[in-house]
C-alpha cells in the first residue's frame, strides 16, 4: 500500500504539529495495526485450523468406513477355505478334505426375503438378453468409472457353454415381482487344470454380478455359497477365478499391458493420453503396424477344423514347458470349442510349415472384448462425443474394440539341436534365445491380424511368456492388476510367468 493510500482518511487539522507528537501517533497507530493484524491473521489461523480438523475429521471417518467395509468382506473370505494373508502353508494342495455326498446340504442357501433363485437359460434369447442386460449394466469397471466390459451374447455363449456344461452352474436371483428382474448371477465351468504335477479337475467361478441399486444388502456371498454347494454336489472341491481387487489371498498378481493399434481413437476415448511433447501423428507413426504380407510369416492362416488334434497337442505341450498352472486341453471337442475362430468372439490362426504342408508349427488366438466409454475423461461438454460407425454421438454407446490375448503355442525347445560345442551358451540360455526371436514375430503377426479385423487394442496380461514380447513390441504397463486365486487349494511359488491359464 503506498503512503498517499495510507494516509488518505486522515485529517490534517488533527494532526499534532510537533514532530515527536507525530511520530509517538504514526508509533500508536502502527502498533494499533499490528495488534489488528496479529488478531486478524489469529482467526484466520484458527479457521483454517478448523477446516483442516473438520476435513481430518471426515477423512478418517472415510477411513473408518472403508476399514470396517473391508473388514466386513474379509470375514466371509475367513470363513472360506482360503490361504489367509500373512499365514504361511508350506504344503501344497487342498486346504479342506473334500465333503462327504451326505453331508453336503441339498437344499438351497437361503435367500433374504423378495428375492428367488433361477437358473439362466443362455439358449433362450430373452434370458440371455436379460443376463446381457444385467453384465452391461453393472458389471467390471476400470477405477475410475470411465470404461465397462462390454460381454456380447454371442462372447457370452461362447464363454458359459463348454463341452458338458452343467446348466445347473448359471446362477441367477430374481426380485419376486411381476417384473421378476434379474438382480445377480454367478456361473462355473469344470477344467481340468494342472498344477506343477498334479492333474485336478476344478470350478472355474467367472462372471459375478450384482446390480448395483442392492450391492449394500452383500448377495455376492450368497452366490458365492450357492455355487460353491453345487459345485460340490457335482464331486468338485476346488475353484479358480480371477479379480481385479485383491481379497484373501491370491497366489499371483499380474500385470495388464496394452498394445495400441488406433492410438488415436484410445486419445480420443481417454483410454490412453497423448504423451508430453508428442504430437498425434507422430504417435500414429509410432504405433504404426505394417499392413502388407512383407512381415507376415510364410503359411500364415485362420485355424481350420483338421488342424484342431495338432493344435491341441501344440497348446498342451506348449503349456507344459512354460508355466506350472494352467488348463489341460483334455480333448479335441474341448479344444475346438474354446479356439476355432467365431466372427466377433474369438480369433485363431495357425502357421503352416510351407515344406510340409499340413504340418502345424505355430498357433495364437486372441478374442474380442469390448469396453463401453461411460465417461470421457477431463471431457469438455461443449464438445462433441467421438463417433464410429456403430455408434452415436453419446459416448454411452461408443466403444473401444479390445483384442485380448488368448492361448498360443510354438516349438518350446527350439534350440534343442542346436550344437553348442564351440559356444559358452547353455542350451538352455540359447533356448531362451530363440524362443524370444520366435515369439516376436509370431505376436508381430498376432498383432497385424488383430489390426486387420479393425481392433483398436491388443491387451494381456504379463502370464506366460508374455514378458518377452512386451517392451520390443511397445505394449505399455496399464493401470490394472489381474489377481489369480484359488478356493480351498494351495500352491506356494507361483509366480506371473508361470500362470498359463487364462480366463475371460
Amino acid at each position: 500500500m503506498s503512503d498517499q493510500e495510507n494516509n488518505k482518511n486522515i485529517d490534517p487539522s488533527k494532526q499534532p504539529s510537533s514532530t515527536s507528537s507525530n511520530i509517538s501517533a504514526k508509533k500508536q497507530q502502527s502498533l494499533k495495526d499490528s495488534i489488528n493484524a496479529t488478531k486478524n491473521q489469529n482467526d484466520a489461523i484458527k479457521l483454517i485450523l478448523d477446516q483442516l480438523n473438520l476435513q481430518t475429521l471426515e477423512d478418517a471417518d472415510d477411513v473408518q468406513k472403508s476399514k470396517a467395509n473391508e473388514k466386513k468382506e474379509h470375514l466371509f473370505w475367513d470363513s472360506q477355505p482360503v490361504p489367509k494373508p500373512d499365514v504361511p502353508i508350506k504344503k501344497d494342495g487342498p486346504l479342506h478334505q473334500d465333503t462327504p455326498f451326505e453331508k453336503i446340504p441339498k437344499d438351497p442357501i437361503e435367500i433374504p426375503e423378495g428375492y428367488e433363485w433361477c437358473l439362466v437359460d443362455i439358449h433362450n434369447d430373452k434370458e440371455m438378453t436379460e443376463l446381457y442386460t444385467l453384465l452391461s449394466k453393472n458389471y467390471v469397471e476400470d477405477s475410475d468409472e470411465l470404461f465397462r466390459f462390454h460381454y456380447t451374447p454371442e462372447f457370452l455363449k461362447w464363454g458359459l457353454n463348454p463341452p458338458g456344461q452343467n446348466p445347473d452352474w448359471h446362477i441367477g436371483v430374481r426380485e419376486k415381482t411381476k417384473k421378476r428382474e434379474l438382480i445377480g448371477f454367478i456361473s462355473g465351468i469344470e477344467v481340468e487344470m494342472r498344477v506343477k504335477d498334479i492333474k485336478k479337475k476344478m470350478a472355474e467361478i467367472n462372471f459375478l454380478c450384482i446390480n448395483k441399486k442392492i450391492r449394500k444388502q452383500r448377495f455376492a456371498p450368497i452366490l458365492i455359497k450357492e455355487i460353491t454347494r453345487r459345485i460340490n454336489l457335482s464331486g468338485i472341491f476346488q475353484a479358480v477365478y480371477t479379480a481385479g481387487i485383491q481379497i484373501p489371498t491370491p497366489f499371483a498378481i499380474c500385470q495388464y499391458f496394452h498394445r495400441p493399434l488406433n492410438p488415436k481413437k484410445l486419445v480420443d476415448s481417454g483410454f490412453s493420453h497423448l504423451p508430453p511433447g508428442m504430437t498425434m501423428s507422430r504417435l500414429i507413426n509410432k504405433y504404426k503396424i505394417i499392413s502388407d504380407t512383407s512381415a507376415q510369416l510364410p503359411g500364415l492362416r485362420p485355424l481350420e477344423g483338421r488342424d484342431i488334434p495338432q493344435v491341441r497337442k501344440l497348446v498342451n505341450k506348449y503349456l507344459n514347458s512354460r508355466s506350472k498352472m494352467h488348463q489341460v486341453f483334455s480333448s479335441d471337442e474341448l479344444t475346438k470349442h474354446w479356439l476355432m475362430p467365431k466372427n466377433n468372439v474369438v480369433y485363431s490362426y495357425v502357421v503352416e510349415d510351407v515344406l510340409k504342408l499340413g504340418k502345424i508349427t505355430d498357433f495364437f488366438s486372441f478374442y474380442l472384448l469390448p469396453s463401453t466409454v461411460l465417461k470421457l475423461r477431463n471431457s469438455d461438454p461443449s464438445k462433441p462425443s467421438p463417433k464410429n460407425s456403430k455408434s452415436s454421438s453419446s459416448p454411452l454407446n461408443y466403444l473401444i474394440n479390445s483384442a485380448y490375448l488368448f492361448y498360443y503355442g510354438t516349438n518350446p525347445e527350439p534350440a534343442a539341436n542346436t550344437d553348442l560345442s564351440n559356444s559358452e551358451m547353455t542350451h538352455k540360455q540359447m533356448n531362451e534365445i530363440k524362443l524370444k526371436d520366435r515369439l516376436l514375430i509370431l505376436m508381430y503377426n498376432c498383432l497385424m491380424m488383430a489390426k486387420r479385423e479393425n481392433f483398436d487394442v491388443l491387451n494381456c496380461v504379463n502370464t506366460l511368456d508374455n514378458g518377452m514380447i512386451l517392451d520390443q513390441l511397445r505394449f505399455g504397463a496399464g493401470d490394472g492388476k489381474l489377481h489369480y486365486y484359488f478356493y480351498n487349494y494351495v500352491a506356494n511359488g507361483l509366480k506371473p510367468n508361470d500362470v498359463g491359464l487364462t480366463m475371460l
